[in-house]
Parts: C-alpha cells; structure tokens; sequence
C-alpha cells in the first residue's frame, strides 16, 4: 500500500515573544494562510494533505477558522505537549508519514519541502530526514518528515517536557532511528528568516513587497537574489555577524561574475 503522507503545521496564537503573530498580514494575508499556501506548492502535499495542528483553548478558534477558509484540515488538541498534539493529528488522519512544518515561517519554500521529501522516500529505511540536523539552509526554512511509527514510539517513550514541546528532538537524540539530514551547497545557517518578533515581521513583509509580483511562489534562490540587490534590508532583523558573513559572500559572488 501506497504510503499516506501529511503536512501537520503547529499554530496558536500564544506566542510569549510575539503574540498572535501567526494571525498578523502581510499584503492582507494572514502568516498563517501564507504558510498554507506556500506548502501547497510542493509537488508532495497538495491542500487535501495539509493539516493545522492548533490547540483547544478559545482564543485559537480563529486558527482553526483560518486553516478552513484555507480549505485544509484542522486538529485542535494540547497546547503544551505539541508531541501529544502531533500524534493525535497524524491518528485522525491516518498518516504513515508526517512532515512538519511550524506556523512562524512564512517562508517556508516548496522546492526544499520536495527536496527533503523525496530524499526520505528514496532512502532505504529512514525513520527521520531533515535540513536542520546540521544546518546549512537559512533558519525559518525548516523542514522534518518521519514516520508515523517513530512518532508512536517517541510518544510513548519520552517524558522529557523538552521532547514533548518540541515534537521531534527524541528522533534524532535518542539513537534509536535512522535518520538523515539534507544540506544546501553553502552555509547560509546564519541567515534568520522565522518570524520571532516584531523586527522579523516587518523583515519578512519587506521580503514579500520586494517580491510582490511572485505572490507566493517564490524560492530561496529569489529571496538571495533581493539580499544581493538591496543589503540594507538585512538591517531591519539580522545580526551584525549575519550581515557581515552574507556581504562578503556577496562579494565574493560579484568577482567570480564580473
């Protein structure tokens, strides 16, 4: 039988750091709904396997409103154990195989989604496959998927609240499941493209005015591209270290094209 994969995306509007940050716009779209529709331009999951996993509490009925506007599934379950929260979504719908995706990354491109996805399908035995193991993609492109299985296991076994907030750690710290991460052909981990606070939300709104004209549809490779040509926007969020390892690759770059 074929193997069932789904997108579970984590959404609540408690953030500590930025509250109800997944529910602020960009361009009058909501970060939730653009992370949606950003994972729905993977060849492998469509909206029909796209799932929020938000939480029960009352103030999150207008993530569950957003993600049926949106046309995709919705969970609503713990709010603190978003292992727990994870397992149940994945039982309702019945999926082998999960990827994971977080609501704070209205970035999230679809070309690494299929890049990670289908190195875990051809991968003989893989229980976990990430870009995030040892980090060479830009932060807020973060992509996992595993198997239902070792998502049970993790469940059942670990009662470490660090696991259980994080979902996945017991994957790959535990030593108990093949795993294998994907990287980028340089190191651009230095790079922060999630949206933590107010500062990340005015950089990511800045991103997607630069590329207005692509909607949603564009990649990493397009985000660079605005970085090269107009560094300055790597002030509003990045960190002077940020700035100055992404200035001398840029550098670099113009003297091997000139």
């Amino acid at each position: 039988m074929k193997n069932r994969m789904l997108c579970v995306i984590q959404a609540r509007t408690g953030s500590t750091r930025f509250p109800e940050k997944v529910l602020k716009k960009i361009n009058g779209v909501s970060m939730l709904s653009l992370v949606i529709r950003r994972v729905a331009l993977s060849r492998s999951f469509g909206k029909p396997r796209i799932v929020v996993a938000t939480t029960s509490k009352a103030e999150d009925k207008r993530v569950i409103e957003i993600a049926k506007a949106e046309g995709v599934g919705v969970f609503a379950g713990e709010e603190k154990d978003v292992l727990e929260r994870y397992y149940q979504a994945a039982k309702k719908y019945s999926a082998d195989i999960i990827l994971r995706i977080t609501s704070d990354c209205p970035l999230i491109d679809h070309e690494i989604i299929d890049k990670v996805t289908q190195t875990f399908i051809k991968t003989k035995g893989l229980d976990y496959c990430s870009n995030r193991l040892q980090p060479s993609y830009p932060e807020g492109l973060d992509t996992e998927i595993f198997r239902f299985c070792a998502l049970e296991q993790a469940k059942t076994q670990t009662t470490d609240p660090y696991d259980r907030e994080h979902v996945t750690p017991y994957l790959y710290r535990s030593g108990k499941f093949k795993t294998k991460n994907v990287f980028f052909k340089e190191d651009l981990s230095y790079l922060h493209l999630s949206v933590d606070e107010q500062a990340d939300f005015e950089f990511v709104k800045e991103v997607y005015r630069k590329l207005r004209d692509k909607e949603c549809d564009f990649v990493l490779k397009d985000i660079l591209n605005i970085f090269m040509e107009d560094p300055d926007i790597l002030k509003i969020n990045q960190s002077q270290k940020a700035r100055t390892k992404f200035n001398q690759r840029a550098l670099n770059y113009k003297r091997k094209n000139k």
